[in-house]
């Protein structure tokens, strides 16, 4: 198991929308190897996440739903912020974190590299045609 990074700044910035709960990320404590994925949303976090699970896992079967295994910290779907930090505490290993909050909208850790990935423009707004968010 993995130790906490010890947090060395804050978020610089506050994102809160209709689901978005930025006090929930208070409960995370980030280990060595974490890998954050901060997408902006219909930009492939999704299928980011089950890539890098699968990968981390070595195949298909993975150890629980990907919701449960990596999921999104900041948001408030109905579920306690403290179960989800005790569910990614308990897991052994690299851990993958979904969030569409930009990478300055959470605490920055000592001994965590942050990992990007970028979808083009036109993508983005392809992607959102048909959406409620659109």
């Amino acid at each position: 198991m993995t130790s906490p990074a010890p947090v060395i700044a804050p978020a610089k910035r506050i994102y809160k929308d209709d689901i978005t709960r930025p006090e929930r990320w208070e409960t995370w404590l980030p280990k060595k190897g974490d890998i954050l994925i901060c997408t902006p949303s219909k930009c492939g976090t999704t299928w980011t996440q089950i890539m890098l699970a699968m990968l981390i896992h070595g195949g298909a079967e993975l150890p629980m739903k990907l919701p449960v295994l990596s999921p999104w910290v900041d948001a408030d779907l109905g579920v306690p912020a403290s179960e989800v930090a005790a569910a990614l505490a308990a897991q052994t290993g690299r851990r993958v974190i979904k969030t569409h909050t930009s990478a300055d909208g959470f605490q920055k850790a000592l001994r965590r590299r942050p990992h990007a990935l970028s979808s083009p423009p036109r993508r983005t707004v392809a992607g959102c045609q048909g959406s409620p968010l659109a």
